[in-house]
């Protein structure tokens, strides 16, 4: 892993609010349990200046529920690169222990785990508990206002939830309330497509067909399509697909990919129109990452860079597998047709709507969410990235070097993510 540590200018420290006061919506302000916070460090601290800043502090041991099943999983690049950094950033005054998979707590549960201080750092999936965080269930569905691409789309999309997450009101309180700090507020993964025991490509095919959805969204735009959904764990879904219980499975790659999705459900399909709402999460803190002095909250925030960087790692190599998976078990990778994909968007944008009407999301949301993409666009294609070809080429002009993508990864932190460091 690169341990390569951010550089900033004087205007990107002035945008970083002030080192001597709080800036609403940062990731913790020092030692909230209790106690002194001790003296932070600036932005682009090298390993030298976090360990003096740390030198007075206890050795701590954190406990990080990933949602990887093991270390060896494609889904582990995140925990694994975090722990590796934080370890040596800070001289072993801080320990990491990766659960791999809920195994300390269910998803639904992971807030109250972070507050009772089972669980210290997590990647949580808030789109399982709408009604507990109404803004962030709204701009999840708000992703399907993006197309699908491999590669392009990808990186625009999480980074323009990212930046539409970090201007939503409501949605920093929605996280305290449940005692829960956002590291990364909103991860929008990994496109989700349909995969299917038999093909789907036009509103015909949908129809009557029984869909394992994970959100409301996703759930409405079944609907729309002429399916029925029903709310499965995706940890559930091989087996309702392989018992005929589902026809299909709104999944990201990332996912299908974990789960071996490919080997019961073949056929995937897509849409360039709109996206299906994806499965978004959010990589947070609890009380043990608050109390926590300064210089130690900033050192684990200052490795969001990566963990942002890590995270698109694992949804690309995640697709590329699964591509290459549908073509060794014979399946079929089909973008649905014209009427299908208006069919798609014109839910999608009746969901937002709706989201808007009930107050989860401001008036503004769409133009905010569409001016983002329009915007993250430019910017991924000035950083040289392109689509080479489409879902089914992909494994042949996938880059899977995590480095590709650092310069994508310090434009996310450097513009959207610094600005809400722990101060």
């Amino acid at each position: 892993m690169s341990l390569k540590r951010h550089w900033w200018g004087a205007a990107a420290m002035g945008a970083a609010c002030s080192l001597l006061a709080g800036c609403a919506g940062s990731a913790g302000s020092g030692g909230a349990g209790g106690g002194d916070a001790g003296e932070g460090v600036a932005p682009g601290a090298t390993a030298e200046e976090y360990a003096a800043a740390l030198e007075d502090m206890d050795p701590v041991t954190l406990t990080l529920q990933s949602t990887a099943s093991s270390a060896e999983d494609v889904a582990a690049y995140r925990s694994a690169g975090l722990k590796e950094s934080v370890e040596e950033l800070s001289g072993g005054k801080i320990t990491i222990d990766i659960a791999y998979g809920p195994t300390i707590a269910p998803y639904t549960e992971v807030d109250a785990a972070l507050g009772d201080g089972r669980i210290d750092l997590a990647y949580m999936i808030p789109i399982y508990q709408p009604d507990d965080y109404p803004a962030f269930s709204a701009l999840a569905a708000g992703t399907g206002l993006a197309g699908t691409s491999p590669l392009v789309e990808e990186l625009t999309v999480n980074a323009a939830m990212l930046e539409v997450a970090y201007g939503t009101d409501g949605l920093f309180d929605q996280y305290e309330e449940r005692g829960v700090t956002p590291l990364i507020p909103f991860n929008a993964t990994s496109s989700v497509v349909s995969m299917c025991t038999e093909p789907k490509e036009t509103l015909d095919d949908w129809n009557g067909s029984v869909v394992s959805i994970g959100s409301r969204s996703s759930l409405e735009q079944t609907e729309a399509l002429g399916a029925t959904g029903t709310s499965l764990e995706y940890t559930e879904t091989f087996e309702a697909l392989q018992r005929n219980t589902v026809n299909c499975a709104l999944t990201t790659t990332l996912a299908a990919t974990m789960t071996g999705l490919a080997e019961v459900a073949p056929h995937l399909a897509y849409s360039t129109e709109a996206g299906f709402g994806r499965g978004a999460g959010a990589f947070v803190g609890g009380a043990g990452y608050r109390q926590l002095p300064l210089a130690a909250q900033q050192l684990i925030y200052d490795q969001m860079g990566d963990a942002f960087k890590n995270s698109r790692r694992a949804d690309l190599e995640g697709t590329s597998r699964l591509m290459a998976a549908l073509e060794e078990a014979g399946g079929s990778i089909r973008e649905m047709d014209a009427e299908a994909g208006a069919v798609l968007l014109e839910a999608t944008e009746g969901i937002v709507a709706d989201e808007v009407e009930a107050g989860a999301v401001d008036a503004e949301a769409t133009a905010r969410i569409e001016a983002a993409l329009e915007k993250w666009r430019g910017k991924v294609e000035q950083l040289g990235y392109a689509d080479e070809g489409d879902f089914v080429s992909f494994p042949e002009w996938h880059d899977g070097d995590p480095e590709a993508l650092q310069p994508y990864a310090d434009a996310v932190f450097d513009e959207l993510m610094l600005e809400h460091r722990p101060s």
